[in-house]
């Protein structure tokens, strides 16, 4: 139907001819991506130890007492996705945590919520700082302040979102 008895496509082109243009448009478009695009912007400049701070919302007593467990121990924290091995907990710092809610009149107000604490863990790791797009572990876990990440020790596994970033001199 498509291929007639000479090999032909649609009875005007040969089978040949299309896979040997799809070749070539195949290695051009290889060349071009290598040669012609330029590189991306989120090559690590230059090694460097920095810490970013998770922040882990409504947890109780007995998760910050694990985070801070760990700390101690000098232990470490993982990814708890992809397994990868993240950093060393250094710091463990923990306030009441609160809830807005809108009010009859139409204004917030602010509400302790009972037995449950906002905790911020600081975690140290080496990686990279790519040109002006962020931090990198050398694991290639790009860490961006407000991304969303699951954490992991060996006494506790929570997740926060990324609240800040610092650079270790």
């Amino acid at each position: 139907m498509f291929i007639d008895e000479k090999g032909k496509l649609f009875g005007k082109v040969s089978i040949i001819d299309v896979i040997a243009v799809i070749v070539i448009l195949g290695v051009g478009a290889v060349v071009g991506m290598k040669y012609i695009i330029p590189a991306g912007s989120g090559t690590v400049t230059k090694p460097q130890s920095f810490e970013h701070v998770i922040k882990i919302r409504g947890v109780r007593t007995f998760t910050i007492d694990a985070f801070e467990k760990t700390r101690a121990e000098r232990g470490l924290a993982q990814d708890a996705r992809t397994r990868e091995e993240l950093c060393e907990v250094v710091a463990v710092e923990y306030v009441q945590a609160m809830r807005s809610d809108v009010l009859m009149d139409g204004t917030y107000e602010e509400f302790e919520i009972p037995d449950r604490f906002d905790v911020f863990v600081t975690l140290r790791v080496d990686g990279g700082k790519a040109n002006d797009t962020g931090y990198y572990t050398f694991q290639n876990r790009e860490i961006t302040v407000g991304s969303g990440i699951r954490v992991q020790t060996k006494y506790a596994a929570s997740t926060g979102e990324i609240w800040a970033i610092r650079e270790i001199n």
